[in-house]
């Protein structure tokens, strides 16, 4: 699992590539998992729905490498922007879930990570 801590005020293009950094350093396991913790972030108030929708793209892109996100966001406000975000995400294709609790996010994607379904590299839809 790479865990990325957004904290303060960044670039949405500067998180992503940090994302991105982390999913290709030589230690990491392809696929992998990865939590996402903005709890912290002082940026997303000021994100545009433009920029929501250019880091759904992003995720969409990481398919091949990442068989579940988790993105937690404590506070009500950002939670709901990380939901539009998932959503976004979930149409692309990306198995992704928002949580309030950094506990119960590595919790689900430990979840992902035992099942045998996904060790084989298989996203299945709600239609199966």
């Amino acid at each position: 699992m790479i865990c990325v801590i957004a904290e303060g005020t960044y670039a949405s293009k500067a998180f992503l590539g940090t994302v991105e950094s982390a999913l290709a350093d030589p230690a990491s396991k392809n696929p992998t998992y990865l939590l996402c913790d903005v709890s912290h972030s002082d940026s997303l108030v000021e994100r545009s729905v433009d920029e929501v929708r250019e880091s759904a793209d992003f995720y969409g892109t990481l398919l091949d490498r990442v068989h579940g996100l988790a993105i937690v966001a404590e506070r009500l406000v950002d939670y709901g922007l990380m939901r539009m975000l998932a959503s976004m995400a979930e149409i692309r294709g990306c198995r992704v879930e928002v949580f309030r609790d950094a506990r119960a996010a590595r919790a689900w994607l430990a979840s992902l990570a035992s099942s045998s379904d996904d060790v084989a590299g298989v996203h299945r839809d709600a239609t199966g």
